[in-house]
């Protein structure tokens, strides 16, 4: 009888060291057994759950392994507002996952373990999960990116160019992030808004216009007076047309089909 007991005893030990119960809000993380696991939404009676990538829905006193992870929804409490959401889950190892061996008696497979049952040709195990390499190499170089533009302060971002505006910054739900804005204009030139009638600056890297004095005069003398543009008598038979005075002008021709022009008329 007294083995018996502590043989019970032993056993409940041991499944009480192998899982673990606790409550988690909607978003919030927690890591067991060097995986990640997310509760990412709750609603009554059912939660939709992600271990390390690898997601599954579990209702309430339900037991599903997921990813190398045995867990039960022991309960949900479920308000309107996301973040007071919590859902109670106990969990335990399916498998361990990094030993090097493919325990395919326990349902470890390269699809939840590629550490220990490796990838098919052309994959490599990345993050736990089989990857190509352009995938690889692809993540890799956004990764490296996004750690050049991380920052803390405006300072981090100075990228040496004297015109650009250097903002450190975050977009919701990211990190910080620089932002190099470049500039409006370096010169007045860049600011010319084509109004004769306005003087345009270039002021700190941006254009401001302001009316000349008259301004109103200035825009009358700017208006198409109807009168026609005098063409000479040896031109009245090319090709060009009498345009009136402000019109816009054609491409003017070279100067041998100018003078073939002349001539063809003066013969005719």
């Amino acid at each position: 009888m007294r083995i018996r007991i502590l043989v019970l005893v032993t056993f409940l030990i041991l499944i009480s060291s192998a899982s673990s119960s606790v409550t988690l809000r909607q978003g919030e993380a927690y890591e067991t057994s060097g995986k990640q696991v997310i509760v990412t939404n709750i609603k009554a009676d059912v939660i939709v759950i992600n271990v390390d990538g690898v997601k599954n829905i579990i209702n309430v006193g339900e037991q599903k392994e997921v990813n190398g992870i045995d867990i039960l929804l022991e309960s949900t409490f479920y308000v309107d507002e996301p973040t007071e959401r919590t859902a109670s889950i106990a969990m335990s190892v399916a498998f361990y996952c990094g030993d090097n061996n493919c325990d395919t008696d326990q349902n470890e497979t390269k699809e939840n373990c590629c550490k220990d049952c490796g990838c098919n040709p052309g994959y490599a195990c990345s993050d736990s999960k089989c990857k190509s390499e352009s995938q690889i190499q692809q993540e890799e170089q956004e990764e490296e990116e996004a750690s050049m533009d991380k920052c803390e302060t405006d300072a981090d971002c100075d990228d040496n160019d004297e015109y650009t505006e250097d903002i450190c910054k975050s977009i919701p739900g990211k990190p910080k992030k620089c932002w190099n804005i470049p500039p409006i204009c370096k010169t007045d030139v860049e600011c010319d808004d084509q109004n004769p009638c306005t003087v345009d600056k270039c002021v700190n890297n941006d254009c401001f216009s302001s009316e000349v004095p008259d301004y109103d005069d200035c825009l009358k003398k700017q208006e198409p007076t109807g009168e026609q543009e005098i063409v000479p008598e040896s031109e009245k038979h090319s090709e060009e047309t009498i345009k009136p005075v402000g019109a816009s002008v054609e491409k003017e021709k070279n100067i041998f089909s100018r003078i073939i022009s002349f001539l063809f008329g003066w013969l005719r």
